[in-house]
C-alpha cells in the first residue's frame, strides 16, 4: 500500500474522520475522498504526503479551520475542498503553493481578506472563493493564467480593480451579491471572456461601450445595481454571441432601433429599465427566447399583434406593473414546456380570450378583465399551480371543471372581483390547495364541508362576502396546517368553535365584523404568533401597507366588531411582542389590566367602544413606542395618568368617558387616583390564551409563491 500512487473513494458513503494513516502512504499522487460523510478536521499528517498533485475533500461535512501546513504540499496543482463548514481565515501559507493551478474554496463559511498572493499566482487558472463570509478589498489581479475568477456571494466591498479587465485568458467573472462599488471597468483586454456577472453589488455610472467590444460574452449580468444612462445598440456592437441579458433593477434606459444589432437572446431582464412609453420594436427581432421580463418598464402601449406568436420554448413570460392597455387576443401558441405567464398590474380588458392550453402559472391581477371564468375549463391543468385572477372584474358563478387540477395547483386567487353564488363544494378535489382567497365578493351560503379534504391548506381568505351560518368546527379538526384563516365581515353567527384552538400552527385569525360570541369549551393555550409580512392591517386607526421587511416581529390582536363579553384577561400583558391591540365595538366590562405596560412593544392600542370601568393604568404611561391610543366610548374614570406619551394624544382618545379627567382633556380633577383592583375572569375560560390576530387583506405569501413558482422556471436557464 505504501506504493499507491492513486486513491479516489468519491461518493461512496464514507463516515467519519479523515484517518491520519493516509499520511503512510508516501508516495501518493491523487487523492480524492469528495462527497462522502466524512466529518471533524482536517488532519495536519496529510500535509506530510510529499509528492501529492491533487487533493480533493469537497462535499463532505468537515469543519475547523484550513491547516496553513497544507502550504507544505510544494507540489500540489489541484485543491478543492469546498462545500464543507470551514471556517477562520484562508490560511496566508497558501502564498507558498507556486504550483497550484485549481483552488476551490466555495460554499464554506471563510471569514476574513482573500490574501494578496493569490493576484500574483502565476500558476493559478481557477480560483473559486464563492458563498463564504470572505471581506475587504479584491486584490489586483497580475496572473494571466487565470480563466476562471468566481466571488460570488461574499462581502466583499471596494472598487473592481482595472487589473481585472487586462486578465486575458479570463473567460468566466462571477463578483456578484457582494458590496462592491465604483463604476464598470473596462473588460476590452479580456477577449476570452464568456460570463460576466457583476449583479447584486452598489455600482454606479454608465455601462461602458467597450463592453460591446467583448466578443464572446454568452452570459452579462448587471443586474441589482445603481447603474444608470443610455444602453444603445453600441453595447451590443459585437456581443453576436450573447445569449443571456440581465439589467434589471438599475436607472438603465433602453434605446434600441428596431434594425439595430441586437443579438438573438434566450433569456431577456429587464425589470424595472425604462423601456417605453411605446411597446420596444425591438422584441420583433427576437424569435427564440425562453425568458421575457420586461416588467416595470415605464409601458403604457398596447401589445402589437405580432407579439403574442410566442416561441415554442418559451418558459416564463411577465409583463406586469406596466400601464399596457387594450384586449388579449386568442393565444393558440404551442409550447415545448409548461411556461408561467404574468401580466398582472396593468390595464388590460375585456372577456379572456383561448388562452394557451399548456400554462404552469397564470397572474392576470390587477387589470380590468371581466365575463365568467369559464376560460379555466379550457387550460389543461396537468401542471398548473398558481392561479391569481384577483382584483379584476370577473362575474358570475364559480366553474365546476376543478378535477382536472386536482394534481399540483397549489394557489387560487380569485379575491376583489364581482363572483356570486355558493362556494362550489368541487374545489374541495384540490388535494395538492396551499393558499384559497375569494375575499371581496358577493358569495352567498356556508362554507362548504368538502374543503375539510384539502389537509394542506395554509391560508384561506373569505373575507368581505356575505357568507352566513357557523363556523364549521371541521376547520380545526381538519385544517391543521392552517396558520392563516380569515372570515371576517361576513354574517357568521354563533358562538366560536372550540375546535380553533386546535390549530397549532395558527397565526392569524380575523373573525372581526361578523355576529359571534365567545366560546367556553377550550383548554388549549394557544399564543398568538409572528405576523405575516406585507399585510393590510387595520393599523394606528387606518388601513395601510407594510412592506415585508417592517412585520417580522410585528403581532396584532384584533377581534373587533362582535358581540364578545366578559373581561380582559390579564394574561394578555405576557404577550411581550404584542404590537397591536384591536378590542374596540365589543361588549367587554371590568378594568383593564393594571399590568399592561409590561407590553413594551406595543404601538397601537384600541379599546374604545366597550363597557370598560375603573382607572386607566398607571403602567400604561410607561409604554415609549405608543403611536395610536383610542379609549373613547367606555365607563372609565380618575385622572389620565401622567406622561408623555398619554398626554401627547389628542382628546378624542378619551372622549365618551364622563368620569376621566385630566390633560389633555378639559376637565380638571378634583380627587387623586384610586389604587387599582386585581383583575379577575379571563374573556373565553378553557381558552384563556387563545388571542386573535386578524387583516384585511394578505399579499406577501400569493407574492413569495409567484417568485418560487416563477423562480422554479427560470433557474434551470441561470449557466
Amino acid at each position: 500500500m505504501s506504493n499507491l500512487q492513486h486513491l479516489r473513494i468519491s461518493s461512496a458513503n464514507l463516515y467519519g474522520p479523515i484517518p491520519h494513516q493516509l499520511a503512510n502512504l508516501s508516495n501518493l499522487l491523487y487523492l480524492d475522498l469528495s462527497g462522502n460523510s466524512l466529518w471533524g478536521s482536517i488532519p495536519r499528517q496529510l500535509a506530510n504526503i510529499p509528492d501529492l498533485l491533487h487533493l480533493d475533500l469537497s462535499r463532505n461535512s468537515l469543519w475547523g479551520s484550513i491547516p496553513h501546513q497544507l502550504a507544505n504540499l510544494s507540489s500540489l496543482l489541484h485543491l478543492d475542498l469546498s462545500c464543507n463548514s470551514f471556517g477562520g481565515s484562508i490560511p496566508f501559507s497558501f502564498r507558498d503553493l507556486s504550483s497550484l493551478t485549481y483552488l476551490n474554496l466555495s460554499q464554506n463559511q471563510l471569514g476574513g481578506i482573500i490574501p494578496m498572493s493569490f493576484g500574483n499566482n502565476s500558476s493559478l487558472v481557477h480560483l473559486d472563493l464563492s458563498q463564504n463570509l470572505l471581506n475587504g478589498s479584491l486584490p489586483s489581479f497580475g496572473c494571466t493564467s487565470l480563466k476562471k475568477l468566481d466571488l460570488y456571494g461574499n462581502l466583499l466591498s471596494g472598487n473592481i480593480p482595472n487589473s481585472v479587465g487586462q486578465l486575458s485568458n479570463l473567460e468566466y467573472l462571477d463578483v456578484g451579491h457582494n458590496s462592491l462599488n465604483g463604476s464598470i471597468p473596462n473588460f476590452i483586454g479580456c477577449s476570452f471572456l464568456w460570463l460576466l456577472d457583476l449583479s447584486g453589488n452598489q455600482l454606479f455610472g454608465n455601462v461602458p461601450n467597450s463592453v460591446g467590444q467583448v466578443s464572446n460574452l454568452i452570459y452579462l449580468d448587471f443586474s441589482s445595481n445603481s447603474l444608470e444612462g443610455v444602453i444603445s445598440e453600441v453595447h451590443f456592437l459585437n456581443l453576436t454571441q450573447l445569449d443571456y441579458l440581465d439589467l434589471s433593477f438599475n436607472h438603465l434606459a433602453l434605446d434600441l432601433r428596431f434594425h439595430g444589432r441586437v443579438p438573438f437572446l434566450s433569456t431577456i431582464k429587464l425589470q424595472s429599465c425604462k423601456l417605453g412609453p411605446r411597446f420596444p420594436l425591438w422584441i420583433k427581432t427576437q424569435k427564440s427566447f425562453t425568458h421575457l421580463d420586461i416588467s416595470n418598464a415605464g409601458i403604457s402601449d398596447s401589445v402589437p399583434d405580432w407579439f403574442w406568436d410566442l416561441p415554442m420554448g418559451l418558459t416564463f413570460l411577465n409583463l406586469s406593473s406596466n400601464q399596457i392597455k387594450g384586449m388579449l387576443p386568442a393565444m393558440t401558441s404551442f409550447f415545448d414546456g409548461y411556461p408561467g405567464m404574468d401580466l398582472s398590474n396593468n390595464q388590460f380588458e375585456g372577456r379572456i380570450p383561448l388562452l394557451p392550453s399548456t400554462l404552469a402559472a397564470l397572474n392576470l391581477s390587477g387589470n380590468r378583465f371581466s365575463g365568467t371564468l369559464s376560460f379555466l375549463c379550457e387550460i389543461d391543468g396537468l401542471f398548473l399551480t398558481f392561479v391569481d385572477f384577483s382584483n379584476n372584474s370577473f362575474s358570475g358563478n364559480l366553474p365546476d371543471c376543478w378535477m382536472k387540477f386536482k394534481r399540483n395547483l397549489v394557489v387560487l386567487n380569485l379575491s376583489n372581483n364581482n363572483l356570486s353564488g355558493e362556494i362550489p363544494s368541487s374545489l374541495g378535489i384540490l388535494d395538492n390547495l396551499e393558499a384559497l382567497y375569494l375575499r371581496a365578493n358577493t358569495f352567498v351560503g356556508e362554507v362548504p364541508m368538502s374543503l375539510s379534504n384539502c389537509r394542506r391548506l395554509r391560508f384561506v381568505d373569505f373575507g368581505e362576502n356575505d357568507l352566513s351560518g357557523i363556523i364549521p368546527e371541521w376547520i380545526g379538526e381538519e385544517l391543521s396546517e392552517l396558520y392563516v384563516l380569515v372570515l371576517g365581515t361576513n354574517r357568521f353567527h354563533g358562538r366560536l368553535p372550540s375546535q380553533l384552538c386546535w390549530l397549532d400552527n395558527l397565526q392569524v385569525l380575523d373573525l372581526s365584523n361578523n355576529e359571534l360570541i365567545a366560546s367556553y369549551h377550550s383548554d388549549r393555550p394557544h399564543e398568538v404568533a409572528h405576523f405575516l409580512d406585507n399585510a393590510l392591517v387595520k393599523w394606528k386607526g387606518k388601513e395601510r401597507s407594510f412592506e415585508r421587511t417592517g412585520l417580522q416581529l410585528l403581532k396584532s390582536i384584533d377581534i373587533s366588531r362582535n358581540n364578545l363579553s366578559g373581561k380582559l384577561p390579564s394574561e394578555i400583558t405576557s404577550l411581550y411582542d404584542l404590537a397591536s391591540l384591536n378590542l374596540s365595538i365589543n361588549k367587554l366590562n371590568g378594568e383593564v389590566p393594571k399590568d399592561i405596560g409590561r407590553l413594551k412593544s406595543l404601538q397601537s392600542l384600541d379599546l374604545s367602544r366597550n363597557e370598560f370601568s375603573g382607572h386607566i393604568p398607571s403602567s400604561l404611561a410607561e409604554l415609549t413606542f405608543l403611536g395610536y391610543l383610542d379609549l373613547s366610548n367606555n365607563n372609565l374614570s380618575g385622572r389620565i395618568p401622567t406622561g408623555t406619551q398619554l398626554q401627547g394624544f389628542n382628546y378624542t382618545s378619551y372622549s365618551g368617558n364622563p368620569q376621566l379627567c385630566g390633560p389633555p382633556l378639559t376637565i380638571r380633577c378634583g380627587f387623586p387616583p384610586v389604587v387599582e383592583k386585581k383583575d379577575v375572569l379571563v374573556l373565553i375560560r378553557r381558552c384563556r390564551y387563545f388571542f386573535f390576530a386578524s387583516l384585511s387583506h394578505i399579499k406577501d405569501w400569493i407574492y413569495v409563491t409567484a417568485l418560487v413558482h416563477f423562480g422554479k422556471l427560470e433557474r434551470k436557464f441561470r449557466r
